[in-house]
């Protein structure tokens, strides 16, 4: 971490201990803090949860009514962020003519939409290769129709069409890209004065072998003389970590570089790496804050994301899998699984412009997941971490379905956080306790009730039917959090049945007690 980021996160962490300037501060750079010991994004000063979207590539480039009507969706459906595929070619066509009208535009679709931005880096490894699409390239056409000058990978097998990626241990295609990325960061400094953009993912699932047809743990490497001139097999367990070594060194050499001209969080994500290659890059790259990770549809573990929590790392489902139909059936829990289950940063969809956004059920599905967890972002990020919380989500089990079509839910259970412990309910109804209030939880599939400040609870669900034991309570609003600032939108009437207090909630809410 350099020392402008360190200095910038010291700077976070004192403004958290004095309220009235926390509350005051906006539009500063995003930045990891911990809060109860719990990595946390913080963006313009706040905690924020990444619930939404990825615009594909196949939607962004087009940049079309279509489009814009993503972000009209994803605003109205509760969304706190979108993911944005930004081309290396549309942006440095030419060689050393830079042109970021392509991000500029996103950016003020982002801004009038009151959203935010994760950029996703489509430079010159990605998915496996350079393109998969003759509409468009990837990287730029001057790196691709130079092969003597700019290598790609030699390997052992007929690669798809568009051919094999370029070689990270090219020193020629890194500076090129080294120099792209920095001219990026150049531009986001100087011109995305409201922040709108809080995260970039450099490039996109780099992984040589993604996509052939072979079995994925075959140990194979590039075979071009810069890879033949490094590769030492008494200094790799088998050819394929030297290629994550490769990358790692490649993602160094890129995260340094960004790090050094604008402070934003960096992070890679993976299409399904083997577990051992996540340190590499954490300990390798200090100016990486994460790995996360793609292809999540449900919360049964073990998921990429339980296997990928390993040393400094935060979770974070990068793409949720919407063509998979356990991800469209678990929507309405996936947000819940990321934050709660996982204590992560939040999930993003992948493919939800023509699966999602045309679907009335799917849609109203996701909108209610994401509408409790977008509204009440500050107290559950200061209740996480402590006793001060519970949270809870439906684990579905499905019948083996090995074509992932019309998965059939054969059993449920319920995960439930009580304070710092969790565990696996097999009824759907059970109770747990928030210091000295007693609640039980009845017909809902995922929620969270905080109490991040003294005599104050904070109820966020879509549906469920709640029975609060203890002390009498004096106010019942509903309501949203802005930042650290409590909204009302409504006064509840709750009353006391017996020795307790019944509230049936039908539609998403965020409600507000004080005891």
């Amino acid at each position: 971490m350099n020392s402008h980021r360190a200095t910038m996160l010291l700077a976070i962490l004192l403004m958290a201990s004095f309220a009235p300037a926390y509350a005051a501060i906006t539009k500063q750079h995003s930045t990891f803090a911990k809060i109860n010991g719990i990595s946390t994004l913080l963006v313009d000063g706040q905690p924020f949860f990444v619930v939404g979207a990825q615009c594909d590539v196949w939607r962004s480039t087009p940049q079309d009514a279509k489009t814009v009507e993503f972000f009209d969706s994803y605003r109205d459906m509760n969304a706190t962020t979108v993911g944005l595929d930004v081309l290396w070619d549309k942006c440095e066509h030419v060689q050393d003519k830079y042109d970021f009208a392509f991000l500029d535009w996103f950016v003020k679709q982002a801004r009038s939409h009151h959203l935010k931005l994760i950029l996703h880096l489509f430079n010159s490894n990605v998915c496996g290769g350079v393109t998969d699409s003759d509409k468009w390239s990837y990287t730029p056409d001057y790196i691709l129709s130079a092969p003597d000058k700019y290598q790609r990978m030699v390997l052992p097998y007929e690669y798809r069409p568009g051919g094999p990626p370029m070689c990270p241990n090219d020193p020629d295609t890194l500076e090129r890209e080294r120099k792209y990325v920095v001219k990026l960061a150049e531009r986001l400094r100087d011109t995305d004065t409201d922040r709108t953009v809080i995260m970039l993912q450099i490039n996109n699932e780099y992984y040589f072998q993604q996509w052939v047809n072979h079995p994925y743990e075959l140990s194979v490497r590039c075979q071009c003389p810069y890879c033949n001139a490094k590769y030492d097999p008494a200094k790799y367990k088998a050819p394929k970590e030297f290629m994550f070594a490769g990358f790692v060194a490649y993602t160094k050499a890129l995260t340094d570089a960004i790090t050094n001209v604008y402070d934003i969080p960096l992070y890679v994500n993976s299409p399904g790496w083997p577990d051992w290659a996540v340190p590499m890059f954490l300990d390798a790259c200090p100016n990486l804050d994460l790995v996360g990770c793609d292809g999540i549809t449900g919360p049964a573990e073990p998921t990429m994301v339980s296997r990928y929590v390993q040393g400094r790392n935060i979770p974070f489902a990068a793409e949720n899998a919407t063509p998979n139909p356990r991800c469209r059936v678990n929507l309405d829990v996936l947000p819940y699984y990321t934050t709660i289950g996982r204590l992560g940063i939040g999930n993003l969809l992948w493919e939800a412009g023509p699966i999602i956004m045309g679907d009335p059920v799917l849609r109203k599905r996701y909108n209610d997941a994401m509408y409790p967890i977008k509204n009440a972002q500050w107290a559950i990020a200061h209740s996480r971490g402590t006793d001060n919380m519970m949270g809870w989500y439906i684990i579905r089990q499905f019948v083996e379905d090995p074509k992932l079509s019309d998965p059939a839910v054969v059993g449920e259970k319920m995960f439930v956080r009580e304070g710092q412990k969790t565990r696996i309910d097999d009824s759907k109804t059970f109770a747990a306790t928030i210091g000295s209030r007693k609640i039980t939880v009845e017909n809902s599939v995922a929620g969270v009730i905080a109490n991040p400040a003294q005599n104050t609870l904070v109820i966020a669900t879509a549906k469920a039917d709640l029975t609060i034991s203890g002390p009498a309570i004096k106010s019942a609003e509903e309501g949203v959090y802005v930042g650290d600032r409590w909204k009302r939108t409504s006064k509840l009437d709750i009353r006391r049945t017996g020795d307790a207090y019944e509230l049936h909630i039908e539609q998403p809410k965020v409600i507000r007690l004080v005891f």
